[in-house]
Protein backbone atom coordinates (compact mmCIF):
# COMPACT_ATOMS: atom_id res chain seq x y z
CA UNK A 1 0.00 0.00 0.00
CA UNK A 2 1.29 3.45 -1.13
CA UNK A 3 1.08 6.01 1.27
CA UNK A 4 0.47 9.88 0.49
CA UNK A 5 2.55 11.03 2.73
CA UNK A 6 5.54 12.33 0.63
CA UNK A 7 2.54 14.14 -1.91
CA UNK A 8 1.32 15.73 0.92
CA UNK A 9 4.89 16.83 2.91
CA UNK A 10 5.26 18.08 -1.07
CA UNK A 11 2.32 20.34 -1.63
CA UNK A 12 2.54 21.65 2.05
CA UNK A 13 6.16 23.08 0.85
CA UNK A 14 4.59 24.70 -2.36
CA UNK A 15 1.80 26.11 -0.74
CA UNK A 16 4.58 27.47 2.03
CA UNK A 17 6.67 28.67 -0.27
CA UNK A 18 4.15 30.70 -2.17
CA UNK A 19 2.92 31.95 1.01
CA UNK A 20 6.59 33.30 1.82
CA UNK A 21 6.70 34.86 -1.54
CA UNK A 22 3.24 36.33 -0.93
CA UNK A 23 4.55 37.94 2.25
CA UNK A 24 7.68 39.09 1.20
CA UNK A 25 7.03 40.84 -1.88
CA UNK A 26 3.54 41.62 -0.97
CA UNK A 27 4.30 44.96 -3.34
CA UNK A 28 5.07 43.28 -5.77
CA UNK A 29 2.11 40.68 -5.79
CA UNK A 30 1.29 42.48 -9.49
CA UNK A 31 3.17 39.95 -11.05
CA UNK A 32 0.36 37.40 -10.45
CA UNK A 33 -2.05 38.77 -12.90
CA UNK A 34 -2.12 40.88 -16.55
CA UNK A 35 -2.06 44.57 -16.11
CA UNK A 36 -4.25 46.46 -18.25
CA UNK A 37 -4.20 49.48 -20.05
CA UNK A 38 -6.20 52.47 -17.40
CA UNK A 39 -8.80 54.40 -19.60
CA UNK A 40 -9.17 58.03 -19.42
CA UNK A 41 -11.66 60.94 -21.19
CA UNK A 42 -10.75 64.61 -21.69
CA UNK A 43 -13.58 66.99 -21.28
CA UNK A 44 -14.01 70.29 -22.60
CA UNK A 45 -12.94 73.45 -21.25
CA UNK A 46 -14.54 75.26 -18.47
CA UNK A 47 -14.44 79.12 -16.99
CA UNK A 48 -12.03 79.80 -20.37
CA UNK A 49 -10.92 83.50 -19.44
CA UNK A 50 -8.03 85.55 -21.46
CA UNK A 51 -5.27 83.76 -19.00
CA UNK A 52 -7.00 80.93 -17.18
CA UNK A 53 -9.02 78.10 -17.63
CA UNK A 54 -10.02 74.61 -16.10
CA UNK A 55 -9.36 71.90 -17.83
CA UNK A 56 -10.48 68.38 -16.89
CA UNK A 57 -10.78 64.15 -17.24
CA UNK A 58 -12.64 61.55 -16.00
CA UNK A 59 -10.46 58.15 -15.24
CA UNK A 60 -12.62 55.44 -16.06
CA UNK A 61 -10.43 52.41 -15.31
CA UNK A 62 -7.12 51.56 -13.94
CA UNK A 63 -6.15 48.60 -15.62
CA UNK A 64 -6.23 46.52 -12.70
CA UNK A 65 -3.17 48.46 -11.48
CA UNK A 66 -2.42 51.35 -9.13
CA UNK A 67 -2.99 54.55 -10.81
CA UNK A 68 0.53 56.54 -10.39
CA UNK A 69 -0.03 59.68 -12.16
CA UNK A 70 -2.68 61.68 -14.00
CA UNK A 71 -3.47 64.85 -15.46
CA UNK A 72 -3.28 66.93 -18.70
CA UNK A 73 -0.60 67.20 -21.26
CA UNK A 74 -0.63 70.84 -22.81
CA UNK A 75 1.01 70.85 -26.24
CA UNK A 76 2.57 73.56 -27.92
CA UNK A 77 0.43 76.34 -29.65
CA UNK A 78 0.70 75.70 -33.64
CA UNK A 79 1.85 72.29 -33.35
CA UNK A 80 -0.11 69.48 -34.41
CA UNK A 81 0.20 67.33 -31.69
CA UNK A 82 -1.29 64.57 -33.65
CA UNK A 83 -4.58 62.40 -32.87
CA UNK A 84 -3.07 58.99 -32.62
CA UNK A 85 -3.18 57.55 -29.03
CA UNK A 86 -0.16 56.06 -29.08
CA UNK A 87 1.69 59.20 -30.58
CA UNK A 88 4.46 60.77 -27.57
CA UNK A 89 4.59 64.39 -29.60
CA UNK A 90 6.45 67.51 -27.59
CA UNK A 91 4.32 69.10 -25.35
CA UNK A 92 4.93 72.38 -23.10
CA UNK A 93 4.33 70.39 -20.08
CA UNK A 94 2.73 68.46 -18.21
CA UNK A 95 0.12 69.13 -15.17
CA UNK A 96 -0.51 66.65 -12.60
CA UNK A 97 -3.75 66.09 -11.13
CA UNK A 98 -4.01 64.57 -7.40
CA UNK A 99 -6.44 61.72 -8.31
CA UNK A 100 -5.14 58.18 -8.37
CA UNK A 101 -8.39 56.51 -8.20
CA UNK A 102 -11.41 56.12 -10.66
CA UNK A 103 -13.11 59.61 -11.14
CA UNK A 104 -13.02 62.97 -12.35
CA UNK A 105 -10.06 65.61 -11.81
CA UNK A 106 -9.86 69.21 -12.94
CA UNK A 107 -6.62 71.35 -13.26
CA UNK A 108 -6.56 75.22 -13.02
CA UNK A 109 -4.80 76.79 -15.33
CA UNK A 110 -3.84 80.59 -14.50
CA UNK A 111 -0.69 81.40 -16.80
CA UNK A 112 -2.03 81.28 -19.90
CA UNK A 113 -1.66 83.67 -22.92
CA UNK A 114 -4.48 85.36 -24.10
CA UNK A 115 -5.78 85.05 -27.62
CA UNK A 116 -3.70 81.87 -27.81
CA UNK A 117 -5.03 78.47 -28.94
CA UNK A 118 -3.76 75.03 -26.79
CA UNK A 119 -4.30 71.69 -27.52
CA UNK A 120 -4.52 69.79 -24.42
CA UNK A 121 -5.46 65.76 -23.50
CA UNK A 122 -6.46 64.19 -20.61
CA UNK A 123 -3.57 61.11 -19.56
CA UNK A 124 -3.35 58.29 -16.84
CA UNK A 125 -0.22 55.86 -16.19
CA UNK A 126 -0.42 52.95 -14.16
CA UNK A 127 2.57 51.06 -13.21
CA UNK A 128 3.07 49.68 -16.57
CA UNK A 129 1.11 51.88 -18.79
CA UNK A 130 -0.17 55.08 -20.17
CA UNK A 131 -3.26 56.11 -21.91
CA UNK A 132 -4.60 58.98 -23.03
CA UNK A 133 -7.71 60.95 -23.66
CA UNK A 134 -8.79 62.91 -26.96
CA UNK A 135 -7.54 65.93 -28.35
CA UNK A 136 -9.00 69.12 -27.22
CA UNK A 137 -8.76 72.96 -27.93
CA UNK A 138 -8.75 75.29 -26.02
CA UNK A 139 -9.13 79.10 -26.65
CA UNK A 140 -8.13 81.71 -24.27
CA UNK A 141 -10.17 84.76 -25.11
CA UNK A 142 -9.23 87.96 -25.89
CA UNK A 143 -8.12 90.68 -22.72
CA UNK A 144 -9.39 93.25 -24.74
CA UNK A 145 -12.49 95.22 -24.35
CA UNK A 146 -14.40 97.41 -26.34
CA UNK A 147 -16.19 100.51 -24.05
CA UNK A 148 -19.47 102.10 -24.73
CA UNK A 149 -17.73 104.18 -28.19
CA UNK A 150 -16.28 101.06 -29.74
CA UNK A 151 -12.67 102.00 -28.70
CA UNK A 152 -10.78 99.19 -27.47
CA UNK A 153 -9.83 99.28 -23.45
CA UNK A 154 -7.66 96.54 -21.79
Amino acid sequence: MKTMLPDIKLITLAISFVMMACDKFEDHIYFFYKLDYPEVITYEPKNVTSNTATLSGCITSTGKGVIVNSGIYIYKTGSDPGLDQTSHKPFNEKRYSKNSTVGDFSILLSDLKPNTTYHYRAFVSNEEYTSYGEMMILVTTNNKVPDNDGHTIQ
